[in-house]
């Protein structure tokens, strides 16, 4: 039974809005939003000799509930209007961190986290909303002149289809920094509102010198649980564990989260610390978070060396995908690790800020809290998406699902997408290798998509859904291959697998243990010559756990 997402609990209905619809065309296409919203220039929120109107405005859903999101404003020369009482997309941000293009559709739009009053031109606008990943775009148009008082309700529809089950939103991976406290405070709880994220980790983090203006670092417990009443968010603590060598990737970057205590040094090498040098691998930090019974995230997709050792020694709960800086696409980390038989669970946070709607959505049952959330992310109950619906089953299992089959059994793998922007298509993924798909169709409000296929058994594998994956840099504008979200960012998709395990034994591929051998060859060669260390010991020391890597990959290999 197709049921709700995590905070829609609403009937479907028709609001009484305008939706824009973009044509189908496999192509790079402009977002599909109406002319006059996509033409919008900056203009003040109100000009000097303009009348001014204080606008009464609201989100609400088809059940009349106020709701927050985002909204944008556009005067009749198709002009941003830009409300002085609320808090911009792009705030903290800058076309350096975002890229121009996308640092340009995010700065159009504004928070609303609830009712509020603004001067806006005593003149007709056109007000454009939405909320979260799972709402239509709403626009309507206003006509305000001769008005000094108005009143406007922007009626949000949801999206259709919903999602089976209840899914709650989380980003796994945030820091804020050269803000004051309330400045930190309203952008945390109004954004992570907008956005519609359930749950929300900040995480402590170093840098020598830099990190006095690291704001986040000094939240204490009564500041998160403030953060929470003002919101209806959860907030949880994090660390984000790390070595560099100068100018290029090092050991890499590990998340803690629900850490009880700080591991201390948080951040290792002479690159971020600025004394000591390279000797101290990240895995004796990973080892004690896991005695703290925190869950362990690799950050930045294939960033950094240590993380093939790292999932190899059984050590990783999970993997972020595209968190800032992050390398690689899906198949050269995440696909690998589960075509030796690894299960990884995906999951998604936006590191320095909220710079796009990038959440994890988890499968879970009763409260909202930390730690049941992160238990059923580690279990492999998960998805993530900057902007796409995904709803994905395995003989009518979820996400993190391990199936028992024979050779010869058939399974049926359905996967339904939905969202406001056209992600091209929907996709199913075995071992890697796309067996079956559909392209995304307009219906009302958005685009749609609806894939099943029988998929024979034939050994162990693993199955998950993604929509059409981009190519390119997920934070550079050269991305190529598919369409962007509101924010401008590059839509993506993607669930955590289910696993077929035929006669008890887990999916094993050589070809992809021999290609992560090969990387850990490269990755000792780069250790031995970019690495400082105090003797040959030391250097032995780190190249140790390549070495045992190696050997349990060859081990599987026959020898």
């Amino acid at each position: 039974m197709i049921g709700p997402v995590a905070r829609f609990s609403v009937v479907l209905a028709l609001a009484a809005c305008m939706f824009s619809a973009q044509a189908h065309d496999g192509r790079n296409t402009p977002l599909p939003q109406p002319p006059r919203l996509a033409q919008a220039e900056d203009t003040p929120a109100v000009q000097s000799d303009a009348a001014v109107c204080a606008l009464t405005l609201r989100l609400v859903d088809p059940a009349g509930n106020a709701i927050p999101g985002l909204v944008q404003l556009v005067n009749a020369s198709g002009q941003t209007i830009r409300p002085a009482a609320l808090l911009p997309r792009t705030a903290a941000l800058s076309e350096r961190s975002e890229g121009a293009a996308a640092h340009g559709w995010m700065n159009r739009w504004y928070v609303l986290p609830g009712e509020r009053t603004i001067d806006v031109p005593a003149e007709e606008i056109v007000i454009a909303a939405f909320s979260g990943i799972a709402s239509r775009r709403s626009e309507i148009t206003v006509d305000l002149r001769g008005k000094r008082i108005a009143e406007v309700a922007v009626p949000i529809a949801p999206l259709a289809p919903a999602l089976s089950g209840r899914w709650v939103a989380g980003n796994v991976h945030l820091h804020l920094k050269d803000m004051n406290h309330a400045e930190a405070e309203r952008y945390v709880t109004e954004v992570a509102m907008a956005d519609r994220l359930d749950l929300v980790f900040l995480s402590y983090l170093e840098r020598a010198g830099a990190d006095a203006t690291y704001i986040s670092n000094g939240f204490t417990r009564a500041d998160l649980d403030r953060f929470e009443s003002k919101s209806g968010i959860r907030y949880g603590w994090g660390e984000e564990y790390r070595h560099n060598f100068p100018g290029a990737p090092g050991y890499g970057h590990v998340m803690f989260l629900d850490l009880p205590e700080l591991i201390l040094p948080a951040s290792l090498g002479h690159a971020i610390t600025k004394r000591g040098n390279d000797g101290g691998l990240l895995r004796p930090g990973i080892e004690a978070a896991r005695k703290q019974e925190a869950t362990v995230l690799w950050c930045h997709n294939t960033r950094g060396h240590e993380d093939i050792p790292s999932w190899v020694a059984g050590l990783i709960d999970g993997q972020i995908i595209f968190d800032s800086g992050a390398t690689g696409d899906y198949a050269s980390g995440f696909y690998r690790y589960l075509n030796i038989g690894i299960p990884v669970p995906i999951s998604m946070g936006t590191d320095w800020f909220i710079n796009d709607m990038a959440m994890t959505m988890v499968a879970l049952e009763g409260e909202a809290a930390t730690a049941p959330w992160l238990a059923a992310l580690r279990a492999g109950r998960s998805w993530i998406t900057n902007g796409t619906l995904l709803d994905f089953s395995v003989d009518d299992a979820a996400p993190g699902a391990r199936l028992a089959r024979a050779n010869g059994d058939t399974v049926k793998v359905r996967a339904a997408a939905a969202g406001r922007n056209d992600f091209l298509g929907v996709e199913l993924v075995v071992n890697g290798r796309i067996v079956g798909g559909a392209a995304s169709e307009a219906t009302d409000g958005g685009f749609a998509a609806t894939a099943e296929v029988e998929v024979p058994v034939d050994g162990s594998a693993w199955i998950a859904a993604r929509i059409t994956p981009f190519r390119g840099s997920y934070d550079r504008p050269e991305v190529l291959g598919v369409n962007f979200n509101e924010y401008g960012k590059p839509l993506f998709a993607h669930t955590s697998p289910v696993y077929i395990d035929v006669d008890g034994a887990p999916l094993f591929i050589p070809e992809a243990a021999e290609s992560l051998i090969a990387e850990l060859r490269s990755s000792m060669v780069t250790i031995r010559h970019t690495g400082e260390y105090t003797n040959d010991a030391e250097r032995e020391k780190v190249l140790s756990i390549y070495r045992e890597a190696m050997a349990v990959l060859k081990a599987k290999l026959g020898g």
